[in-house]
């Protein structure tokens, strides 16, 4: 039994006989705390000392251990001594080295448990599991104060705070602990403010400041509220939707608000709801708020899950799980796309086909043109050139050599000559001067 002052320890067997004579020590400068250690011996520190009292050998004794400000001592299974500071965690090995475990971390309360070793709880942190070399967090827990621990097992954990006692398991060794169950006034206890736990196969022994409870562990077997976390009301765009189990929302209503309810009579309206909509939310969020709203999903599918626990820490039995589909635009669906491609190509090919039988077209004009140039070339160098003067002229050439006339023909035969290159020189001209004509 521990004092501010002294501190008293009591023969069992005298306990069991009715007689009561404890051993009183107190040359205690108002003591901070005691822990059993794993040797069987109490160690035990004020503002200005740190003891261990000697429990296993005849009348207990108390020795010194060292003058030292320290806010916790206790040994652990290679029989160093760790001690908790305000400068941090560090343990004295057998062979009087110093090893630091953690130089920002103060343990006001240590413990030992043979399946989980060494643990510690913090001022302000949780519960630590204590190592050879580091002190790991096994349980982390905000604006609450711990006061006790009892490992059941390997994976159940008992933790007595001042707000209650919290029943905490981990699905692995690796994992930390999480809060399974929590157990208040509204359980039937004395008083939230918890301060020892022992736990065997029937009962729970829970000691409080106003007294012992000690309650039938089938009794918290079906401590689960039983009860469901409904969908109320579904709104979009200011449109309300019927409640259902899926939603379809249009590219242009894709806002989506939902309320919802949790009816627990313990509770007093004190719920916690926590939620995650897949695809928006990366974690789960917590909220006392019995409404959402996301106002622009866009497009795609989304899984929306809720869940709710009571004062007490207990979850809801049945929880909503609601499917919500956003449509795209349609100018932005598969349909629309394939369609659009379809006819943008379609498009291509007839302009390519259009151009190809234009530039054809306009070859065979080209062609066409061009046979009517040469023709009109033709009919233009006939035109100037007549076949019956032509023959006329070359039978007169041929008179003057039959009649032996060569000077004649010659003569003829020059201007002929001369003729038909001018003919011939003239053909490409459109115009030819009235001088040269003549």
């Amino acid at each position: 039994m521990i004092g501010y002052y002294e501190i008293q320890v009591f023969d069992i067997t005298q306990l069991n006989n009715g007689t009561v004579e404890p051993i009183i020590f107190n040359q205690f400068n108002n003591t901070k705390s005691l822990n059993v250690g794993l040797d069987g011996n109490a160690y035990i520190t004020d503002y200005h000392k740190c003891y261990q009292l000697l429990l296993n050998d005849g009348t207990p004794t108390l020795k010194t251990l060292f003058h030292e400000k320290a806010l916790a001592l206790s040994t652990r299974q290679d029989s160093s001594l760790v001690i908790s500071s305000l400068d941090g965690i560090y343990a004295i090995l057998p062979t009087g080295d110093s090893v630091l475990l953690d130089n920002d971390l103060s343990i006001k309360k240590f413990g030992f448990d043979r399946a989980n070793g060494m643990w510690g709880i913090s001022k302000d942190r949780g519960i630590y599991s204590i190592g050879e070399t580091n002190a790991k967090s096994i349980l982390a827990l905000e604006d609450i104060l711990i006061r006790d621990v009892y490992f059941e097992d390997d994976k159940t954990l008992w933790v007595a705070t001042t707000e209650g006692l919290l029943q905490v398991k981990r699905e692995s060794i690796s994992e930390e602990f999480t809060v399974l169950k929590k157990f208040t006034l509204a359980n039937g206890l004395l008083t939230n403010d918890v301060t020892s736990i022992y736990t065997d196969d029937r009962h729970l022994y829970i000691g409080t400041s106003k007294g012992l409870n000690i309650v039938n562990r089938a009794s918290l077997s079906n401590s689960s509220s039983g009860h469901s976390v409904l969908l109320t009301s579904a709104v979009s765009r200011g449109k309300k939707l019927p409640v259902s189990e899926s939603y379809i929302l249009s590219a242009d209503n894709n806002s989506l608000e939902l309320e919802y309810v949790y009816i627990s009579p313990k509770s007093a309206g004190q719920i916690t709801y926590q939620y995650q909509l897949e695809g928006v939310d990366v974690d789960w969020q917590e909220t006392e708020d019995t409404r959402v709203h996301y106002p622009f999903l866009p497009a795609g599918d989304y899984t929306f899950r809720l869940s709710a626990k009571d004062i007490n820490g207990i979850s809801s039995k049945d929880n909503i799980k609601l499917t919500i589909t956003v449509k795209e635009h349609w100018w932005k669906t598969t349909w629309f796309l394939v369609i659009a491609f379809l006819s943008s190509f379609a498009a291509i090919i007839s302009f390519f086909l259009i151009r190809i039988r234009q530039l054809r077209e306009r070859e065979r004009e080209r062609a066409e043109m061009n046979n009517r140039i040469a023709e009109l070339k033709l009919n233009a160098l006939q035109s100037q050139m007549n076949p019956h003067f032509v023959f006329n002229v070359l039978n007169s050439i041929q008179d003057c050599f039959v009649s032996n006339n060569v000077l004649e023909a010659n003569r003829y035969m020059t201007d002929f000559s001369k003729l038909m290159r001018l003919f011939l020189e003239s053909s490409d001209d459109r115009f030819i001067t009235l001088s040269k004509e003549i």
